[in-house]
C-alpha cells in the first residue's frame, strides 16, 4: 500500500513516517460491478484511490445520456479535485461493469486534517519546499537554457525531510 501511496502526486514529498501515518488513516472499502462509490451532487468529503480493479466516471447529460468521463485503474486516484473546498461532486463513480469488482482505499478530509493539518496549508508547504519550485523560479530570472537532471520522488522526500543529502546537488555552469 505504501507503494501505491508514493506513486500519487499529492504524496510524493511525504518522508516514510508520514506515508507510515497515512496508510493508518485509509478505509478499505470492496464495491461490486456496478455499484456506486459515489454519486452526483454528494459532498467532497473523501478521496479515493484504485487498490485493484477499475472505475468508472459517468456523468449525465442534459439529454438525459449518460457520458463516460474517466476511467481509473490501479494506482490511480480520483475524487480529489474538490476535496480541498466544499464544493459537490460533479458526476457518478462505480466500479466498471467489465469488473466484477474492485477495492478502493478512501481517506476521509477530517482524518488527513487530524493527521497532517490543513489540506491547503499541506499543499503551499510542497510547493514551496519542492526543489524542482524553486529551481523553477531561479532559471525565470535567467535568459539561459537550462537541463536538469531527473531525481527520484523518494530522494526529494528524504532531502525536504533532511534524512538524506543529495549527491552533486551543487549547480554547474
Amino acid at each position: 500500500m505504501q507503494l501505491l501511496l508514493r506513486k500519487i502526486k499529492l504524496f510524493e514529498f511525504l518522508g516514510d513516517e508520514a506515508i507510515c501515518r497515512l496508510t493508518d488513516v485509509l478505509e478499505r472499502r470492496e464495491v461490486q460491478k456496478g455499484k456506486p462509490i459515489y454519486e452526483a451532487g454528494d459532498p467532497s468529503e473523501e478521496i479515493f484511490f484504485v487498490w485493484f480493479g477499475r472505475c468508472t466516471a459517468r456523468q449525465r447529460r442534459a439529454d438525459g445520456k449518460v457520458e463516460i468521463k474517466a476511467e481509473y485503474a490501479t494506482g490511480e486516484s480520483f475524487g480529489g479535485e474538490s476535496f480541498s473546498d466544499e464544493a459537490l461532486r460533479p458526476h457518478d463513480v462505480s466500479c466498471s461493469m467489465g469488473c466484477p469488482r474492485c477495492k478502493v482505499l478512501v481517506l476521509r478530509k477530517k482524518m488527513f486534517e487530524r493527521v497532517f493539518g490543513n489540506f491547503q496549508d499541506l499543499r503551499k508547504h510542497s510547493l514551496l519546499h519542492d526543489p524542482r519550485t524553486a529551481i523553477s523560479d531561479w532559471c525565470a530570472t535567467l535568459s539561459a537554457f537550462v537541463v536538469c537532471r531527473p531525481t527520484s520522488r523518494d530522494a526529494i522526500a528524504k532531502m525536504i525531510d533532511r534524512s538524506a543529502v543529495g549527491k552533486g546537488l551543487n549547480v554547474k555552469g
